[in-house]
């Protein structure tokens, strides 16, 4: 729970790259070799790193709004609707 400080009610281990492929907007700092998710997770890691998984995700969107998604979507939605 995000307030005025940070609250932590139930929890549970997840991967760094999880949070990075699939959290909050990642803001990259290059001199303090820090890339933080939505202004609040902070991870302490080379520009590099911060600059490709910014990369994955935008390829990974492009994966996940394809037709073949989509399409993978209907077909399922259909199946669980009989």
């Amino acid at each position: 729970v995000r307030r005025t400080r940070v609250y932590v009610r139930d929890t549970s281990v997840i991967s760094p790259y999880a949070l990075l492929l699939f959290g909050g907007a990642i803001d990259v700092q290059h001199t303090q070799k820090l890339i933080s998710l939505d202004s609040w997770i902070r991870f302490r890691a080379v520009a590099r790193t911060g600059v490709i998984f910014k990369e994955l995700r935008t390829l990974l969107d492009g994966v996940l709004s394809s037709q073949v998604i989509t399409l993978l979507r209907e077909l399922i939605q259909a199946e669980t609707a009989r």
